[in-house]
C-alpha cells in the first residue's frame, strides 16, 4: 500500500469535523479498513512513517520519496523575465491550502503595486478568493493550468509559495527571517526549519510538534504556550524570549542556548536539559521530571526552585 492522504486533508474543508479525536478516528478507519491488509506501506517522508507508527500501523513502513518528475527540472537557467515580480502558488482553492494567507501578505506588502500573483488551481473557495483578490492592487491570476502551461509559468516566476496547513510532503523552511510577524497558533508540525530567525515575533500557541529545528534563533519573541513535543532542537538559541507554559515533552535538545528567557510554568518531561545553561532564565513554577533536569546548569538560587522536583526538602 501507499499512504498519501491525511485525515486533515478532508476535514479541513469541513471545520466541524476538524479536531484531534475525529482525525485520529479516521486514521483508525484507514488502518482497519485498508492498511491492515498490506504487508508493507510506502511513506513519502520519515514524518509520515512516524505518525503511522504512533497510530498503531503494524505493517512494514518503508520511507520512499515520491521524488520529482524529470520533466519539471529545467535544463538551463531561465532567460524569460516578467515585467513584475511574480509569485506563484499551486493548489486546490480550499481551507487546507490557505491561499488566503498569501493574498493577505501581498496586500500588506509595501511593494504590492509591483507584484503579480498567480494562483494556479480551482476549488470550492474560488468565488471567495476572487472577491478578496479584487482588493489587491493587481488582482491575482486565477485559473486551472495544463501541465505544460504550469511548467512554463513556474520557471518564469521569481518566487514559489506554498501555504498549505496540511501536507503529506510539507515544504520545509530554509534560510528565512521572520521579523515583526504574528505567527500565533500557526502549525509548523513535522517540518524542518534550518537557518531560520524569528525576530520580535509573536508565537503564542504556535506548534512545532515532531519538527526539526537546526541553526534557528528566536530573538525577543513572545512565545508562550508553544508546543515543542517530539521536536529535535540542534544549535537553537532563545534570546530574551517569553517561553512561559511551553511544553518540552520528549524533546531532543543539543547545543541549545537560553539567554534571559522566561521558562515560567514550563513542562519538561522525557527530555534532556543536560549541559544546557538556564542560569539567566526565570524558572518559577516549572514542572519537570528529575531525569529531564539532571545535568542542567543553574545558578545557586535556582536550586531552591528545583529542589522539590528532585525530592529535596529544606529545614528552617
Amino acid at each position: 500500500g501507499t499512504f498519501h492522504l491525511y485525515p486533515e486533508n478532508m476535514t479541513a474543508s469541513v471545520p466541524i469535523f476538524d479536531f484531534p479525536l475525529s482525525n485520529r478516528n479516521i486514521m483508525n478507519v484507514f488502518r482497519w479498513g485498508v492498511f491492515q491488509y498490506c504487508s508493507a506501506i510506502q511513506c513519502p517522508t520519515e514524518k509520515v512513517k512516524e505518525r503511522l507508527a504512533k497510530c498503531g500501523y503494524r505493517s512494514k513502513l518503508c520511507v520512499i520519496s515520491n521524488g520529482i518528475p524529470s520533466e519539471i527540472i529545467a535544463e538551463h537557467p531561465r532567460t524569460e523575465r516578467n515585467d513584475r515580480f511574480t509569485i506563484i502558488s499551486v493548489g486546490r482553492y480550499s481551507n487546507e491550502k490557505d491561499q488566503m494567507t498569501l493574498m493577505k501578505a501581498v496586500r500588506a506588502c509595501r511593494h504590492a503595486d509591483d507584484i503579480r500573483l498567480i494562483l494556479a488551481g480551482k476549488g470550492p473557495l474560488e468565488d471567495q478568493y476572487r472577491s478578496f483578490g479584487q482588493t489587491l492592487p493587481n488582482p491575482p491570476i486565477m485559473r486551472f493550468y495544463t501541465q505544460k502551461e504550469l511548467l512554463k509559468d513556474i520557471r518564469r516566476a521569481d518566487l514559489y509559495v506554498h501555504c498549505a496547513n496540511v501536507e503529506i510532503e510539507g515544504v520545509d523552511v530554509l534560510d528565512t527571517v521572520f521579523e515583526n510577524c504574528d505567527l500565533s497558533n500557526k502549525v509548523f508540525d513535522d517540518h524542518l526549519l534550518q537557518r531560520v530567525e524569528f525576530i520580535n515575533c509573536k508565537l503564542m500557541g504556535t506548534t512545532f510538534i515532531s519538527s526539526g529545528l537546526k541553526n534557528v534563533r528566536f530573538d525577543h519573541c513572545l512565545a508562550r504556550y508553544i508546543n515543542l513535543a517530539g521536536a529535535s532542537l540542534q544549535k537553537v538559541m532563545f534570546d530574551n524570549c517569553d517561553l512561559s507554559k511551553v511544553s518540552f515533552l520528549n524533546t531532543d535538545l543539543k547545543e541549545v542556548e537560553l539567554l534571559k528567557t522566561s521558562l515560567r510554568e514550563c513542562e519538561i518531561y522525557q527530555s534532556s536539559f543536560r549541559d544546557i545553561d538556564i542560569s539567566s532564565c526565570d524558572i518559577e513554577d516549572i514542572a519537570a521530571d528529575s531525569d529531564s533536569i539532571r545535568g542542567m546548569i543553574i545558578e545557586p538560587m535556582q536550586s531552591i526552585q528545583l529542589a522539590g522536583i528532585i525530592g529535596v526538602k529544606f529545614k528552617e
